[in-house]
This record gives C-alpha cells, structure tokens and sequence, in this order.
C-alpha cells in the first residue's frame, strides 16, 4: 500500500525525497524549471507537487500535477474545433473546462511521473488515481488527464485504463541524435538531396546579410527584449496547439537560475534586428530546445525559421552534445534534419460519468489519429534509398536501429564518389556555417556543462 502527500509547491518537498528519482539529467523533474513554472504561470495554472510513499516510508513515485481552465477549440484537432466552434455560434464560451492533468507544459514531449522500478506500478497508478480525482473534486475539474508518454512508457501503463481512462494520441516529438563537430560535419554526413535544402537555406541567409548571435546564463536578461517576446506571441498565436502562454520574464528567469546551460540564440539582420530567436538549455549531453520566434517572411526571403534550427544544430553541436530535443509539430522539416520521432500518447478521464460514457463512444471523433510522417532515410550511413520519380519509396525502418554516431565511414567503395560531390560544391559553401552565417560575437563560450 502507497501514501501519497499532495504540496502546493515543489520548494515544500523535501529535497531528498524528491532526489530519489529524479536525477541531475531529467530537466522534467528539476526543482529549478518546476519552480519557475510555478512563479511565472500562477495567474494561468495552479501546480503540485506528489511524493508516494511505500510502508517503510521510502519514496516510491513522484509526480507534479497542474490544473488549467482548457479550450477545447485549442488543445484537439481539427474536427472537434469545427464542432465546437458552430456550438458557440448558439452559446458562446461553452466547452471552457477546468482540467486537471499529471504534467507540467515544459518540457515539451515528456511527462513528470516517475517510479521506482521495483515498485508495484499498478498499486501506484491506482493510488495517483484516487489522488487526482480527490485533488480534482476539491477544485471542481472536470477531466483528469495524464501526459506525455512515449509508446515503450505506454506498454507499462495499462492499469490507467482499468481504472476507466481512455488514451489518445498528440504529436510526436522529435529528437535529432548523433554526435557531430559542427555543421559542417553534419552536412557531410546528409544525403545530397538534403544537403541541398541546408545549402539553399543557408545561401539565402548569407546573402541577406543575417548573422548569429549566442548569449548565455545571466546575460540573457539584458538581451531579451519585449521585441523578441513578440515574436514568440506571435507564434503562439498562430500554433495549432496551445495551452500555456509564457511570460516574457520567464526565460530570463530560467537563464539565471541554469546559469551557462541556457542559451539564447538569435539571428539579427543587417542593422541588428532580431528576426528569430531559441531559446535551450542543455544538459547532461543533451540540448532541450524549449521555445523560439521568428519573423514571419515569404518563402523567397532569409527562411528565418529554418535558419534558426541551423543556428540552434551549430551551437549544440560545438558544445559537444549527442542529441537535440526539437519539440513537437513541424514534422516534415524535423523528419528531413534527421530527426527521430518519438510517438506520445495521453490519458484522459472524465469525472462526469455521462460525460465519461460519450467520451467512450465519440474517442474516435474527439481524439482523431495523429497522422505519421513517412521515414525519410536522411543520413548515408541509412538503410539504402529505393527512388522513383525524385520521391523516396523506401519502406519505413525503425530508425532507433541506426548507429549511433551517423558520422562513421561507410565500409565500401563509395569513397572517390563522395570526395568527387566534395569538390563540386562551391568553395565558399564549406565556410558559411564557421564564418559568414554562425559567426560568434565571442569565441570563448561555455562547454557543455
């Protein structure tokens, strides 16, 4: 049997209680991101934090959970937002909810239940359970969801739905894995199709007179501008999915308190306006790309957006990283980086039992399938690339099955056919990602902390 204790804030949980499952490389259950959600979204959500406890005492799970007031017109896909939207030509503001979820908003793709591994996982749902629908009953919400697990996670968690809830399906998120020294390394390393969509992008760039600029730890705070705020609200405002909405001192505020692994990457243009920006931080070898914005332009234009990918990729990669979480959504241009999808599902459960019981019948229509983005073979070292017609027709491969490092040679005769590609790209397209394009203000910069 598990008690769970239920605190209003994460600085109220003892600290090794809390450090029994969460380690210094699981940016989801840092105290210093969780608390920083804590203090800057308050006026959007409301947080706890939940330590289970087995007989003995000894911490077992650990979860945070928030409470927002959900639109359901900006949280699903599109047929319900049709639905709900000819509803509130007859009453307008309905389907505004309260929604209790286990999770926080960052990071993005990934969820803050933890568990020990020798516990029984199932005694522990069933307890998180009793504990949310309490917690809920309090705050007079009206679903109880679970999120954001992964399709591995997913095959331990098959007691939620015992206990009534439905899983339903977000977008992917992606992460590009590998070890590269620079950009320029991970474009040797691309398939010359690809290649070509990185040179372009960046040609257009260097032609427009764009630069990149990277700012770290506490020295954000005088860099981060309301101009670039509303960048990101402009973003935010166009996202297919939104729930939270950060402040504008948020980032700072995160900066300050990560030091040296928050970064702040921009793209300025020729008279030092910002027309982009990223904001990450990177931990333990991996680099979390939390949030950006970028200036909407035509497609004929600098390609800000990708760019700031490319600027993010080259910083992350001189840091010395093996992978780099992008995020969700933009499945295309994340597919042809390189990327790997990592497919998430979620759990939700009404506390109405009608509402409950037409949630059950309508799941096909309110939570609609997420449609995949066909595998796209980027690197050489991948499975070989059947071609018709300029398209790739390869089956799909599990890409987790890749090697590790997609820089390695491959073993074979393709050698003079790749230094004869080499030699005949331009000279001056070798140099763009360390001199023209990514060239950095201040050369000394921190190393991967």
């Amino acid at each position: 049997m598990y008690c769970f204790t239920v605190y209003s804030s994460i600085d109220d949980v003892p600290v090794d209680d809390w450090d029994t499952l969460a380690s210094g490389e699981d940016l989801a259950t840092d105290r210093r991101l969780i608390a920083a959600i804590e203090r800057h979204l308050s006026d959007q959500c409301k947080c706890w934090s939940i330590v289970g406890r087995d007989s003995l005492g000894q911490t077992a799970a650990i979860a945070n959970l928030c409470l927002f007031s959900v639109d359901p017109a900006e949280t699903t896909g599109p047929t319900t937002r049709k639905w709900v939207g000819r509803l509130r030509k007859l009453i307008p503001g309905a389907l505004r909810f309260k929604v209790l979820f286990c999770g926080l908003p960052l990071p993005p793709g990934d969820n803050q239940l933890r568990i020990v591994p020798d516990a029984d996982r199932s005694e522990i749902l069933a307890g998180l359970h009793r504990t949310m629908r309490d917690l809920a009953r309090k705050n007079r919400a009206h679903l109880l969801v679970m999120k954001e697990f992964t399709s591995e996670s997913a095959d331990h968690l098959g007691k939620l739905e015992d206990e009534g809830f439905i899983r339903g399906n977000v977008p992917p998120a992606y992460v590009l894995r590998g070890t590269f020294a620079d950009l320029n390394d991970y474009r040797a390393a691309l398939r010359s199709r690809y290649r070509r969509h990185l040179d372009d992008s960046l040609r257009r760039i260097n032609s427009s007179g764009h630069r990149v600029e990277y700012v770290y730890g506490k020295n954000i705070a005088a860099v981060y501008t309301a101009e670039l705020h509303a960048l990101y609200q402009a973003c935010w405002e166009k996202a297919e999915y939104r729930l939270e909405k950060l402040p504008r001192m948020f980032f700072p505020d995160l900066a300050n308190e990560f030091g040296d692994a928050a970064s702040l990457t921009l793209i300025r243009d020729e008279h030092g306006r910002v027309d982009g920006w990223s904001f990450s931080l990177t931990i333990d070898g991996v680099c979390h790309a939390l949030c950006g914005g970028a200036e909407e332009q035509s497609n004929s234009q600098s390609e800000i957006y990708f760019n700031i990918f490319y600027a993010e990729m080259e910083r992350s990669f001189r840091a010395g990283t093996n992978s780099i979480r992008m995020g969700q959504t933009s499945d295309v241009f994340k597919m042809r980086l390189g990327c790997v999808p990592e497919n998430l599902c979620f759990y939700v459960k009404a506390m109405n039992p009608i509402i409950q019981w037409g949630m059950k019948r309508l799941r096909r229509f309110i939570f609609p399938a997420i449609r995949s983005v066909e595998p796209v073979h980027v690197f050489r070292d991948g499975p070989p690339l059947p071609r018709k017609g300029g398209q790739d027709i390869a089956k799909p491969v599990n890409m987790t099955q890749w090697p590790q490092s997609v820089r390695e040679k491959p073993q074979d005769n393709r050698k003079p056919r790749e230094e004869k590609q080499r030699q005949a790209q331009p000279a001056e397209l070798s140099l763009i990602a360390h001199d023209i394009v990514f060239s950095r203000k201040d050369p000394s910069r921190p190393k991967n902390p």
